[in-house]
């Protein structure tokens, strides 16, 4: 019997997402982790690299103890360790506001491999005037730097992102109720 690895038979596509989920278990464990904001509170963290159509590419368990590479820091270092086969074929890495930071997206596009991914409003680095700013619903206020757009967009709320790949363009999305045209950022389209 040949049991083969499933990465060597598939390889994503140009864009993959990193994300975590949480795997229900009430057993005794070192490792298990409690999330009240989870429908099951109890279980085990995995990591995972997904494709859009939700194939899991990659993962890790959390296990309590995570390294950092360099001068990234942990969110950012599980990033590289679950996409280091992935680099430098000009993907696009999707993430959620855990993992992206500055860091992160400097370190991917000296790997030729963009990111896109909300971000935390006290990550280091972000530029204080964008994150200041008092905007009505469907504002942008955005700041390019060098290879990045950090970028603020208010719908309900505020959203922060940040992108190696697009600026700050909106797109129309459709019409509203009244037949307004409504708009918002490619980032967040993407």
């Amino acid at each position: 019997m040949i049991i083969q690895n499933t990465q060597s038979l598939y390889r994503p596509g140009e864009t993959i997402v990193v994300d975590e989920t949480m795997v229900p278990f009430c057993g005794r464990l070192s490792f298990r982790q409690y999330n009240l904001s989870k429908a099951s509170r109890y279980g085990i963290k995995l990591y995972k690299v997904c494709t859009p159509e939700s194939f899991t590419w990659n993962l890790s368990v959390y296990n309590g103890k995570s390294e950092k590479l360099g001068d990234l820091d942990i969110p950012g270092s599980t990033v590289i360790n679950l996409t280091q086969d992935l680099l430098n074929e000009g993907r696009l890495i999707i993430t959620d506001n855990y993992y992206t930071s500055i860091g992160l997206a400097k370190h991917l596009y000296q790997q030729n491999t963009n990111l896109i991914g909300t971000v935390r409003k006290n990550r280091k680095g972000l530029d204080n005037s964008t994150l200041e700013a008092k905007l009505q619903k469907g504002e942008i206020c955005s700041v390019q730097q060098q290879y990045m757009t950090f970028m603020k967009w208010r719908d309900q709320r505020d959203v922060l992102m940040i992108s190696t790949c697009f600026g700050d363009g909106s797109v129309e999305t459709g019409k509203d109720r009244r037949g307004n045209t409504k708009t918002k950022p490619k980032i967040i389209v993407e």
